[in-house]
This record gives structure tokens, C-alpha cells and sequence, in this order.
């Protein structure tokens, strides 16, 4: 369906066998109740502040999985539409150490994202874990000096 003003709006109507609501897929996401009232968007806190790093995301799986104690691997890629293995790559960035997370956490420079790329940092997470902090320093060193 697309409206007079350009926003794209992808409904969902599931089979009557499952008795779910209606849902609106994109851009906004909220369901309908049982008497057809909106039950209101379904917004992350962080959606909205602008582009974040992808450990963000990482930071937010490693903490189900910690909580979630029957959530595997595989099901969080089934849920994120993506692999395992590339769930599994993703999640040793949570071997950088404390600081540099938290740093990349705070990003909000579209630019300065892009000069910590993940192939980088996994390459960083992949040292032993006493040479993982002077190198991720180099690396914010690297990217302040190129303007970023």
C-alpha cells in the first residue's frame, strides 16, 4: 500500500489458523488487538538516536543469551535472518576489551563508524587478549588523525 505522501506501509495478515492480529510490518511496527484498536508502535530506545555501531546489536545478543539460558545460536539467527556462523563472527567482538565496547557503543558518527569496521575489530578480538587494548587504541588513534 502506498500512501499520497511516499511512506511505503507493508501490512501483514496472517492465516486464520494461527489467530494472530494484523500487524504492520514496516515502516512502523505495532499490532492490532483483538477489537481492532492499535496497541500502540513498538519503538526501541535506540532507534531513533541515529546511526549506532553494529556491536550495539552484539552487545544486545550476547545478553539474551546470557538471560535466555534455552536461546541457542541458531535460533537467534533464525530470528535475526541471518546465519549462524555469522551470528558466531559477530559475537567475538564481545572479546574486545570493556573499554573499547563501550566506546564503539557510544558512537554516533556515521564516518567514525565506518573507520571501526567490523572485519577490523574482528581482527583486533582475534589477538591474545593482553595485545587486544593497544591495539584497539591504535586503531582510535587512526581515526582521529584522519579527521573522523
Amino acid at each position: 500500500m502506498r500512501t499520497h505522501f511516499g511512506i511505503k506501509c507493508v501490512l501483514g495478515v496472517p492465516l486464520p489458523q494461527y489467530n494472530l492480529a494484523p500487524f504492520v510490518a514496516t515502516p512502523f511496527r505495532f499490532t492490532l488487538n483483538s477489537q481492532g484498536d492499535a496497541a500502540g508502535p513498538v519503538v526501541d530506545a535506540d532507534e531513533d538516536s541515529g546511526p549506532r555501531h553494529p556491536i550495539c546489536k552484539v552487545l544486545k545478543w550476547e545478553q539474551r543469551l546470557q538471560s535466555e539460558n534455552s536461546l541457542t545460536r541458531a535460533q537467534l539467527a533464525r530470528e535475526e535472518g541471518t546465519t549462524k556462523a555469522y551470528v558466531t563472527q559477530m559475537l567475538r567482538l564481545t572479546h574486545l576489551p570493556e573499554e573499547a565496547r563501550q566506546y564503539l557503543s557510544a558512537l554516533r558518527s556515521a564516518e567514525t563508524i565506518r573507520s571501526f569496521s567490523l572485519r577490523r575489530l574482528a581482527m583486533v578480538a582475534k589477538l591474545p587478549a593482553d595485545r587486544r587494548g593497544a591495539a584497539f587504541d591504535s586503531m582510535k588513534m587512526i581515526s582521529s588523525r584522519s579527521g573522523c
